[in-house]
Formats: C-alpha cells, structure tokens, sequence
C-alpha cells in the first residue's frame, strides 16, 4: 500500500480564486496544498503516490461533481483510506446524499474552523 503524505491536502474546488485562497493559506500554516478543479483531475492526481493525508471537496463541480468522487474515492480501497472533509453551503456531515464523510464545513469558509480541520486529520506543526 502507498503511504500517505499526511501533512499534504488535496484541495477540490472549481472557483479558482478560493482554490488558490484555501492552498495558499494551508501552505503558510506549513500545510503542503495540490489543487484540482474537479474529481476527474482529483482522482487523476489521486492515481499518483502519494496520497494526501486529507481531501477538502466541493460538491458543486464541472465534469465530475463531489457526489461522483465520493463515489469514485470510496469503491477503491487504495483511495478510500484517505479522509475527505466537504465544503459546501448545502451539506453538513451526516447527510445522507455524502453519506459517511470524515467532517464538512459550510461556506463560507472561516478560516480558523479550515485550519483545526486539517490540523485534527494531519496532525497539528
């Protein structure tokens, strides 16, 4: 099995500016952050090892939406090991259309709330 690059998060997001926000501020909270604009570059980033220690994924995307990954991500069990957090303004954890997910956050995003997300999932620096 490949490791896990557990300080590395794969941010999955369309709206590029917010991609580039959310990637720039975990990387100064020394965060390493890859960015895919939908869950066919995201499972095409996926394909590589390693894999991230934690995904942050929209739901609303182009080409394959959150839902589809979600999918995608749990049915191989390679990919299904790597927890994913949703971002959404539609969603909160325990929604039966994302099912099990390892937490969500509402949108807009706060920042702080980001942080302890993926401090709780990549260990804190």
């Amino acid at each position: 099995m490949p490791e896990l690059e557990h300080r590395r998060v794969l941010v999955v997001e369309d709206d590029e500016d917010l991609a580039a926000s959310i990637a720039e501020r975990l990387q100064q909270a020394g965060y390493p952050a890859d960015i895919a604009a939908n869950g066919n570059e995201a499972l095409e980033q996926l394909s590589r090892d390693p894999l991230p220690g934690l995904i942050l994924l929209d739901l609303l995307l182009p080409k394959m939406d959150g839902f589809t990954f979600l999918r995608h991500q749990r049915s191989d069990p390679r990919l299904s090991r790597v927890p994913v957090c949703v971002m959404s303004a539609l969603v909160r954890a325990g929604d039966e259309r994302i099912g099990k997910v390892s937490d969500a956050i509402a949108k807009p995003i706060e920042t702080d709330l980001l942080l302890q997300v993926v401090e709780r999932h990549c260990g804190r620096l």
